[in-house]
């Protein structure tokens, strides 16, 4: 389990502390690293499919370094990243996931 500090955010009015991780996430951010659910519509299933194997590719080649450039060796835009995912770390989670669950099939 994560071990809390207190910091301050840039959403928090001055002098008001809130707990947040060592990454500045809150516990709560923290804690949601489930992806969205996917959607049935092929479209939707096609661009999450491109933007995990263009995650595997990625972090193998040593070259995944942002959204952008994730989004760009997907073959999507950021937007579509963002209906999937909210961060990088949210989509290696399930990328490892889903390999995990492979396996054990």
């Amino acid at each position: 389990m994560e071990r809390l500090r207190l910091g301050t955010g840039s959403d928090s009015p001055p002098g008001v502390k809130r707990p947040v991780g060592q990454n500045g996430r809150t516990q709560k951010e923290a804690n949601s690293m489930a992806a969205r659910p996917a959607s049935d519509d092929p479209r939707s299933l096609r661009s999450r499919e491109q933007i995990l194997a263009a995650l595997h590719e990625t972090a193998r080649a040593g070259t995944l370094t942002s959204i952008s450039a994730l989004s760009t060796a997907a073959g999507v835009t950021r937007a579509t990243f963002y209906n999937h995912f909210d961060t990088i770390e949210q989509a290696a989670w399930t990328a490892i996931s889903e390999s995990f669950d492979e396996l054990l099939e």
